[in-house]
């Protein structure tokens, strides 16, 4: 299978797609990448999760990032239409544009639910000032603010919102990265879009990955968790949110994340997933195995600066076990040179197999 094409090795280019989500931190690590390793060039298209996997299925990239997992997490050739497993972790914040508003401002899950359903219509409703007596609430229109594009950051917002409010699906616009929304909500095309719309609408509101947020000076409401506390955006609250997942397997980490309960934990985060192909030419593979070493090694250390959560030493092991799987699957390049690809465990063992499929 050639995808992107023939290259001269020393100016082989890679190339990747998919969550608007993650790109900040997917430039982090093809910059710093590149910059240990100038015979390999990778392009990240930030187009979408949806977009990322069309393209991906196609064999138009080597790789594509999706918040949304496919529906198949087996580790197993044939069984999937690719290995893959979590390289980031972010969380969404609820950014607003309201005039005036000075102090921390709570949204609790009713409220906030209600919200993006086109149920409130003015930021001095009752559900909201009720959570905020120390805020001045004018009587302004809320104008909502949430994707157009097939996302992997819709599919896990509403995804939470479904798990908090059994309206969101059984009356609602319903779960996926493309939902149908109310006819009060206005579109916007991937997190900067979204936040670009944001900032320039009096009265927004939206959801946007954390660190595309705050690089755009928008201010992140504090939203009620499982536990009854408003908790705002931060690196020890995203920390706190995935504090139940390091043992689970692969299968069941995007469950465990959809209400967090843990003490302290921001109720609103994902995984960003790495989607791989079972099969690449020897040339390809020998560039791309060092950059996902260093994904899951040094690239980690890159993440609190961007805004994103660093993944648990458990579950970067279980990504590495995936890998692992991939250099052992029989047949195709990858499995006829196992024994000469650079940054990859050559070996996998029983435990590390147990691993790639998910299980504890």
């Amino acid at each position: 299978m050639a995808i992107g094409g023939s290259q001269a090795a020393s100016a082989l280019e890679l190339s990747g797609a998919g969550s608007t989500f993650a790109a900040p931190l997917a430039r982090g690590w093809i910059e710093s990448f590149e910059k240990d390793h100038p015979g390999t060039k990778i392009r990240y298209d930030s187009v979408g999760s949806g977009e990322g996997v069309v393209r991906f299925k196609a064999n138009e990239v080597d790789f594509a990032c999706t918040d949304a997992p496919m529906p198949s997490l087996s580790s197993e050739r044939f069984q999937s239409e690719g290995p893959q497993f979590p390289v980031a972790v972010g969380m969404i914040s609820i950014a607003y544009n309201v005039p005036g508003v000075d102090g921390e401002l709570r949204l609790s899950r009713q409220a906030y639910a209600n919200i993006f359903l086109g149920a409130l219509h003015f930021w001095d409703d009752p559900q909201i000032v009720a959570a905020n007596p120390h805020l001045h609430l004018p009587h302004l229109p809320i104008r909502p603010i949430a994707r157009l594009d097939s996302s992997g950051t819709t599919f896990a917002f509403t995804s939470h919102l479904a798990a908090i409010d059994a309206r969101w699906s059984e009356t609602g616009p319903g779960v996926g990265k493309k939902v149908a929304w109310s006819e009060v909500v206005t579109l916007a095309n991937g997190n900067e879009g979204v936040a670009a719309a944001v900032g320039s609408t009096v009265g927004a509101v939206g959801y946007a990955e954390f660190g595309v947020a705050r690089r755009a000076g928008l201010r992140a409401a504090s939203i009620e968790n499982k536990q009854g506390k408003f908790v705002a955006p931060s690196f020890e609250s995203g920390l706190a949110a995935i504090k139940e997942t390091p043992y689970l397997g692969l299968d069941r980490l995007k469950a465990a994340i959809l209400d967090p309960s843990y003490n302290g934990a921001y109720p609103v985060v994902t995984f960003t997933w790495l989607v791989l192909h079972w099969d690449y030419p020897e040339d390809r593979w020998r560039a791309l195995a060092p950059f996902l070493d260093f994904i899951m090694d040094r690239g980690q250390n890159i993440a609190p600066v961007l805004g994103y959560i660093p993944l648990p030493q458990s579950i970067i092991y279980r990504g590495k076990a995936v890998v692992a799987r991939i250099l052992s699957s029989d047949g195709g390049a990858v499995a006829q040179h196992r024994s000469s690809k650079p940054g990859v465990a050559n070996k996998e063992t029983p435990a590390d197999d147990r691993i790639a499929r998910g299980q504890r």
